[in-house]
């Protein structure tokens, strides 16, 4: 029973990610900026913020579905 929900939290968190990442590109117009702006410290900034975002949300996803949920 612990590895379905360990398998379950690392698919909701990975879901969870990429929903994010997509949310936070669509706001800020991401796509049409990064092609534009190449590899500039702006672009490169963006990058690293959403990473460090989307890692947050999935660590919190999972610790919410392994503690509250399972």
């Amino acid at each position: 029973m612990r590895i379905i929900a360990w398998i379950t939290a690392v698919f909701g968190a990975l879901v969870m990610g990429v929903a994010i990442a997509s949310l936070l590109d669509e706001l800020l117009d991401r796509p049409e900026k990064l092609q534009l702006d190449g590899w500039s410290q702006k672009a490169i900034a963006r990058v690293a913020i959403t990473i460090v975002v989307v890692v947050v949300s999935m660590a919190v996803w999972m610790w919410l579905w392994l503690r509250y949920v399972v």
